[in-house]
């Protein structure tokens, strides 16, 4: 079956990496300060990319092409965009444990 018209895998993908980020009904956000600083995510997202490989036409996605930063996020972002959802990023001033405020880059699923 081509990749273009393997649908239900690439479903299933985009299901697995919102379990990681535990994106469903009542959350549609993650942040970007907490998956830099969760390697399990990390790697339960970098553990997807052979099924990643079996479901979408991958070969112009950076990610897979040349080392990247943040090859985890750019795997999301990917997925994501292939399966048209709708992924925003704000930046969102939290206050911290000292009393001082972080920019901390907040990703909306849509």
């Amino acid at each position: 079956m081509p990749k273009q018209n393997n649908k239900e895998k690439q479903k299933e993908v985009l299901d697995k990496l919102f379990t990681i980020l535990q994106i469903n009904e009542n959350n549609k956000t993650f942040s970007l300060k907490e998956l830099d600083s969760n390697e399990e995510k990390q790697n339960k997202i970098l553990g997807l990319e052979e099924e990643i490989k079996e479901a979408f036409c991958y070969s112009t996605w950076t990610c897979f092409r040349r080392d990247t930063k943040r090859k985890w996020l750019s795997m999301i972002k990917y997925v994501m965009k292939e399966l048209d959802e709708k992924l925003i990023s704000t930046n969102k001033a939290i206050k911290n444990e000292s009393g001082t405020f972080d920019n901390v880059l907040i990703y909306s699923v849509l």
